[in-house]
């Protein structure tokens, strides 16, 4: 019986990986000149977590979410995003205090049943930022700030935003009745999803992508027209940080985001080359989500995540993926009987910090140099019975196919001036 990978899943195998170890070390690199910490969740929580943070009624909960029984009975849901399961933890680990803030980071999988294409599977994987215990704008600005500077670190300087906001966690009840009464006279001409929004959270009509809701969303007002004076406030605070940035941003009065946890500052990262399909990440403020969970205080927060598949095939498509490194050394031996000789040697260079790689099969010196050049080695090292008796090791450039004989003493000194290195020899410290 022939078993394959699920539908929606996928295998990263050894010829990507080193794509995905880049951009998360590149990540983490970044984060820490941020002064974030890294924050890790299990990838199960009960259901309710999910049911009562993103909305019963958004399409994640309704119509994507991975939830099972366990031997208990227990309804428990593969993580669909990665801002909940943060927020849980905090207020079960009592990490809220006053007049702190907290600055954190994720990486890993995410699960959602949507149909699988280019750049959405079923497993997926995001990497996303929370700025924990902060209401003030000069937060909202950060946030944005730092997912700018990730997009350049990987080299995508044209990233743009579209921003927007949807008005308080306090404000939010009047801002809701007052497009209620709007749009009363146009809901029963709008599609059943748009009818149930309308009920449980009716700033989401504006997402709607039927083309009968859409005729009624164009006659809407911009969400930012029905704002209060405190929420108007706050959002200009944001453009004129982002401006004071140089950030290129867009306000899209009618943006609204498949999350019900958002308030106030929403939005969304895009570049024009990806046409339809263009969201690279997308975050905001979510206010009133401790309180939902229980938190004995008000908390401001605000965060975003980054699809990583989605990143990784922008920059393939604009060839702008680091290429996989290869060893700086393959050692060549001639002999059977000096392997265990050639082993001491590959052993001490890589403790020294050379990447080193051999020939496992004991094939002839003449295949071992074609399986160099098709590893792409920077170095062979020959040491065989001649070079041993002398004290010697032949080194050949595979770049420049330049050979010298080098003393066995010299060896790092010569590996170093070759691959313009600086490693040194084991238990020797530079004076």
């Amino acid at each position: 019986m022939k078993i394959q990978s699920t539908r929606g899943t996928y295998d990263i195998l050894p010829d990507t990986c080193h794509v995905w170890g880049w951009l998360e070390a590149t990540t983490r690199d970044l984060f820490r000149r941020f002064n974030f910490k890294e924050i890790r969740t299990p990838v199960f929580e009960k259901t309710e977590l999910f049911m009562r943070t993103i909305g019963e009624e958004t399409d994640i909960v309704s119509k994507e979410m991975y939830s099972f029984l366990d031997r208990k009975n227990r309804s428990l849901t593969l993580r669909p995003e990665g801002t909940a399961s943060i927020v849980r933890s905090f207020i079960e680990h009592k990490l809220l205090q006053e007049n702190v803030v907290n600055k954190v980071f994720y990486i890993g999988p995410m699960f959602r049943y949507e149909r699988p294409q280019a750049g959405r599977q079923r497993q997926f994987h995001q990497l996303g930022v929370e700025i924990i215990g902060s209401d003030n704008a000069v937060a909202d600005i950060e946030a944005i700030s730092l997912l700018k500077s990730f997009f350049e670190e990987i080299g995508l300087d044209d990233v743009k935003f579209r921003i927007n906001s949807t008005g308080s966690f306090e404000s939010r009840p009047r801002l809701s009745k007052t497009l209620k009464g709007i749009l009363a006279s146009h809901i029963q001409d709008m599609c059943a999803d748009c009818r149930i929004r309308y009920e449980k959270n009716v700033l989401r009509v504006y997402d709607c992508k039927v083309k009968g809701c859409q005729d009624v969303i164009q006659t809407l007002p911009g969400i930012n027209e029905l704002l209060e004076k405190d929420d108007i406030i706050h959002f200009t605070e944001v453009t004129k940080g982002l401006d004071a940035l140089g950030i290129k941003y867009k306000i899209d009065n009618k943006l609204v985001r498949g999350l019900d946890y958002y308030t106030r500052t929403i939005f969304e990262a895009y570049s024009d080359k990806l046409g339809a399909c263009d969201a690279l990440a997308g975050g905001g403020r979510y206010d009133g989500l401790f309180q939902e969970l229980g938190a004995s205080m008000n908390v401001g927060a605000v965060g975003f995540a980054v699809g990583i598949e989605r990143v990784i095939n922008v920059l393939n498509t604009l060839n702008n993926l680091p290429a996989e490194s290869t060893p700086d050394i393959f050692m060549i031996g001639s002999a059977a009987e000096n392997s265990v000789l050639n082993l001491e040697l590959i052993q001490k260079l890589r403790k020294s910090g050379f990447s080193v790689e051999f020939d496992l099969l004991s094939r002839n010196m003449k295949l071992q140099f074609r399986l160099a050049s098709k590893i792409k080695a920077k170095v062979a090292l020959i040491q065989g019975e001649e070079e041993l008796k002398n004290n010697k090791i032949k080194l050949k450039n595979l770049a420049l196919h330049e050979e010298i004989l080098c003393d066995s003493d010299n060896l790092i000194n010569k590996l170093n001036e070759i691959l313009k290195y600086n490693c040194k020899e084991e238990g020797k410290d530079e004076v």
